[in-house]
């Protein structure tokens, strides 16, 4: 080879290494032309599911992304957040929107059409709606003397029993006289087990109307069996066969007396 193919190489080689390289990478250095030059490692990203070892710009959105689908905002928050942005909706259509008067649909139905329409829902069974009714009706002036015997009555029929111990206690403090609607709660309070609040309504019940067979007969059960008094049991036993002689409970209160009286 002489000298001017020499020349011609060299140039050759030169050309390769300044042009530039179409594919991203660093051009190859001549051994001996110039030192070698070491590529630092890009950094690596967290592994997540084979999104380790990406550095583009692009992509490491696209992994920030994958992360925050990967860990959500937690519940509590998002409903926060939700929450939020309903009230400034809520905010932004109040102040945009006028707004149009408001009226109340029952304005012209009147107490008695509420009772009625509670009792027709009663005896159909519907007896939540029932309730609502019977409510509203003494809302709109409906007599409570009416109203709260059926009131009560469904709520007992829902097994809502301390829903009808809440609607009478107020009613009972307005009208203490009222021994029916009284002896009804407590029968209600005696199935729930207070006892004591039960004894006490029932005795205001006698006291009121001593000639109450089922109330005589109620306390007598409730001494007995509740306060372990046979004794205060043994006289509303006999109270009770005197008053109702045929009696659905005669058998029963005979056997609860302490020398049972012939028959």
């Amino acid at each position: 080879m002489d000298s001017s193919q020499k020349t011609l190489r060299r140039k050759a080689h030169t050309l390769r290494e300044d042009a530039p390289c179409v594919c991203g990478r660093a051009p190859s250095p001549a051994v001996g032309d110039r030192p070698v030059r070491r590529r630092t490692a890009a950094p690596k990203l967290p592994d997540s599911g084979g999104w380790a070892g990406i550095c583009h710009p692009g992509l490491l959105l696209v992994y920030k992304r994958a992360v925050a689908v990967s860990h959500p905002v937690p519940p509590l928050l998002a409903t926060a957040s939700l929450a939020a942005l309903v009230a400034l909706g809520g905010c932004a259509s109040r102040q945009g929107a006028p707004t149009a008067p408001t009226t109340d649909p029952m304005a012209g139905v009147s107490g008695q059409q509420l009772f009625d329409a509670g009792m027709q829902l009663a005896r159909a069974g519907d007896l939540v709606r029932a309730e609502q009714y019977l409510v509203a009706s003494m809302q709109r002036g409906a007599p409570d003397g009416q109203v709260m015997p059926q009131l009560v009555s469904v709520c007992v029929q829902a097994s809502r029993y301390r829903a009808a111990v809440s609607y009478a206690a107020p009613y009972l403090d307005a009208h203490p006289r009222d021994w029916r609607l009284r002896y009804l709660v407590g029968t209600i309070l005696a199935g729930l087990d207070e006892s004591q609040a039960a004894r006490r309504e029932i005795e205001r019940v006698l006291a009121d109307n001593d000639r109450h067979a089922e109330a005589h007969y109620l306390l007598a059960t409730l001494l007995r069996e509740r306060f372990n008094d046979p004794t205060g049991a043994d006289a509303h036993y006999r109270r009770y066969v005197e008053i109702e002689p045929a009696g659905a409970h005669v058998e029963e209160a005979r056997a609860g007396m302490l020398r049972q009286v012939q028959k």
